[in-house]
């Protein structure tokens, strides 16, 4: 195979830098509909701040955060303008994020040679369609992963190739983050020392296989250098739709939510085993003497996680004029992708949910610092903000047992 990875590092974010150049030097964060970061900038990563945080955990980590809404139809504007220059050799192309994409080149050429005359001329066609602060960064090898390590590994503006004989070499020294792995799953590789694709990839296959099951085996794989996936552009093969039957009264959001998230249990589980997640997602409400309600919910970054998927859910039935009970609903996923590797936290769900009153700290931490007290003792500490604005860094925070 020959697959090259393009990716326009801060794509969402050139948009509201473009117009307001004066952010560049301030930590900016954008958010989605649903309260959560979609981009953030340097300054703000460097503090914390993580995309698919909640806003008010982004805060916590950074009090001068500049929080701006995104522009979805702009955003979606520009990434069909980036897409389109991908396909204009009429090559296989598969999306994998907002400015980020496969194109597979094994009909055309896998010679070396070849390829950076291809990326080259990618590289020109997407700054003069996007702009000149849109500098794509580039990588290839002959498979899917390797190619978007390397792409993470170069700079905006450059490529990096790899060999088939480079790749163990190559990806081993590599953020074990880089796979798409389950938040909870990454927290238990930080916990035992674990922080390499070089390092997961020489783990007992056993071992994996029995703690995070299929999911950590096929990760383990690609740790390896050894991902055979084609890259699929639109041929991917979608779960089947499901149809369930509601007995009355089912005029209660809870229920009808419920009764969602049960047809979905299959589906997701099923690409979730893949490190798949749903990009799109279809539901047909038909009510009692009153016709049907359609829901179209697309992610900006493909969803795995159940509760990702029932937030979404939930906000639109919200939302939704109920002309009396749900008889049948209908669920269908119309666009899947592979997830998105996240960003390691050493404590998963972190500040995002509601701090208990009086000591200022959020009950999941609590409870996970207390689980652990017994084996290492008391040595949990959380930082509280004391003065944001001092001066003198000692007095910003203060640290106190959890």
């Amino acid at each position: 195979m020959s697959v090259l990875f393009c990716r326009i590092p801060d794509f969402l974010l050139a948009l509201p830098l473009r117009r307001t150049p004066a952010l560049a030097r301030m930590p900016l964060g954008l958010v989605g509909e649903d309260e959560r970061i979609e981009a953030a900038s340097s300054l703000a990563q460097e503090v914390g701040v993580r995309v698919g945080m909640h806003a008010r955990q982004a805060r916590a980590h950074c009090p001068d955060l500049l929080l701006r809404p995104l522009d979805s139809r702009e955003s979606e504007g520009e990434q069909q303008a980036f897409l389109a220059q991908m396909a204009r050799w009429e090559l296989p192309v598969e999306v994998h994020g907002w400015g980020a994409a496969w194109l597979d080149l094994h009909s055309v050429t896998t010679r070396r040679g070849d390829v950076c005359s291809l990326a080259t001329e990618l590289g020109r066609r997407v700054r003069a369609t996007l702009g000149a602060d849109r500098q794509p960064a580039l990588g290839w090898d002959s498979s899917k992963f390797t190619s978007r390590a390397a792409a993470h590994v170069a700079a905006a503006g450059t490529m990096r190739m790899v060999g088939k004989t480079e790749e163990s070499s190559f990806l081993s020294p590599l953020p074990v983050a880089l796979l798409p792995l389950p938040p909870e799953a990454l927290e238990q590789l930080h916990w035992l020392g674990i922080r390499t694709l070089g390092q997961y990839g020489a783990l007992p296959t056993t071992a994996v296989w029995q703690r995070y099951g299929q999911v950590g085996k096929l990760a383990q794989r690609w740790a390896q250098g050894k991902d055979n996936r084609p890259v699929c552009g639109d041929a991917r093969a979608l779960p089947a739709p499901v149809m369930c039957d509601l007995e009355p009264p089912s005029d209660q959001l809870g229920r009808v939510l419920a009764e969602l998230m049960m047809a979905l249990r299959a589906p997701l589980q099923s690409l979730s085993a893949q490190l798949t997640g749903v990009r799109r997602l279809h539901v047909t409400l038909h009510f009692v003497a009153a016709g049907a309600r359609m829901l179209d919910i697309t992610f900006i970054t493909p969803a795995g996680q159940p509760e990702r998927v029932q937030a979404a859910l939930a906000q639109q039935l919200h939302a939704l004029i109920w002309p009396g009970e749900v008889e049948r609903i209908e669920t269908s996923v119309r666009e899947v992708g592979e997830l998105v590797a996240g960003q390691l936290s050493l404590f998963a769900g972190g500040l995002d949910d509601t701090p208990s009153e009086g000591d200022g700290i959020n009950p999941p931490l609590a409870a996970l610092a207390h689980r652990w007290t017994g084996r290492y003792g008391r040595v949990f500490y959380c930082g509280q903000i004391c003065d944001a604005r001092h001066p003198v860094p000692e007095r910003v925070f203060r640290l106190q047992p959890v």
